[in-house]
Formats: C-alpha cells, sequence, structure tokens
C-alpha cells in the first residue's frame, strides 16, 4: 500500500471510534496531537509493511517507551530526561501503529488486543513511577499533590500526562 491509503485508512478508522468526537477543534490542542499522532503512526505502518515485524512486537515497544521513559526521568539527568519525555510524548504513535498493522497484515488477534491494553497500563504506570522517583529527589512533599493524578481515570489523563511533562520541561530550563 501506498503512505496516502495507509494515511486515508488511519483517518477513516479513527473517525469511527468513541473516543474521536474530541478530536475536533473544541480543544485544538487535543485536534493537533491526535494528527500528529494519526501522520507518524501512517509513516510507521507505511515502513513496517515491508517488514516481517509482528504487530504484537510493536505494542511491546509501545510499553516499553513508557518504562524506559519513566526511567530516564528518573535519573534526574537534564538530557536523559528530555530523552524520557520525547518516549512518553511519542508513545501514541505507536500506539495507533501497532493495530493498524495488525489490520493491514491481517494478523489482529485476542492476545493483541489485550497486549495493548497491558500495554498501556504498564507503560503509563512506567512513567508514574519514573515522574514520583523524581519528584522524590527534588521535593518529597510535593508527591502530596502528585499521588492523586495517578489514579486520576478521566479522558483527560494523557493531557494530564503531558502537563506534567511540560512542567519537569520548564523546571529544567529554569536551573
Amino acid at each position: 500500500m501506498t503512505c496516502q491509503q495507509i494515511r486515508y485508512q488511519q483517518y477513516i478508522y479513527h473517525q469511527t471510534c468513541s473516543y474521536s468526537k474530541d478530536w475536533n477543534w473544541d480543544s485544538p490542542y487535543t485536534y493537533l496531537k491526535s494528527r500528529y499522532y494519526m501522520e507518524g503512526a501512517s509513516l510507521l505502518v507505511y515502513l513496517l509493511q515491508f517488514t516481517n515485524i509482528h504487530p504484537n512486537y510493536i505494542t511491546i515497544i509501545y510499553a516499553l517507551f513508557g518504562v524506559l521513559g519513566g526511567l530516564l526521568i528518573a535519573t534526574g539527568v537534564p538530557l536523559y530526561i528530555l530523552i524520557g519525555i520525547f518516549l512518553i510524548f511519542n508513545r501514541g504513535i505507536i500506539d495507533l501503529s501497532d493495530g493498524h498493522l495488525a489490520r493491514l497484515k491481517n494478523k489482529q488477534t485476542k492476545l493483541g488486543a489485550k497486549l495493548d491494553l497491558w500495554a498501556g497500563r504498564v507503560g503509563t504506570y512506567g512513567f508514574y513511577l519514573g515522574v514520583a522517583w523524581y519528584t522524590f529527589r527534588i521535593n518529597p512533599y510535593v508527591l502530596v499533590y502528585f499521588i492523586p493524578l495517578m489514579f486520576f481515570k478521566s479522558k483527560g489523563r494523557a493531557c494530564i500526562i503531558d502537563l506534567v511533562c511540560l512542567l519537569i520541561v520548564l523546571s529544567l530550563t529554569l536551573h
């Protein structure tokens, strides 16, 4: 398939998902971020279609991005923190790619669907633990405010993660 065809499929598929109703100009940040993810995922799926990589491996990479991002943030080293935040922010591209690649290669499985949910949780909690450790090293009392965010289960959780990443980047620039 061409990259344009994959891109078209990406947009059509995500228009039918329940969460896509929030991907409009009522929320410009979410709108732009969703477009960034879909464009990145389209390019990644285009490149991966020519490989023998199984979609479940992409899902595992999705989980590892969150865990590795959290570990890099926990180090407290500014360069590693920025790399960790880059990984966390771009996890969405990997998340949109695995399912699309599975549909494209006709390799959809129940295991893949469960693995996708598992990868999302593992990656998110890996990030939370990394940020908690980073925060604890700076000021342990800030954790009192951070811990409730870890259990915030609304559709705005991704925005909270992005906000936390932005605050970390801002704190790096102020030092």
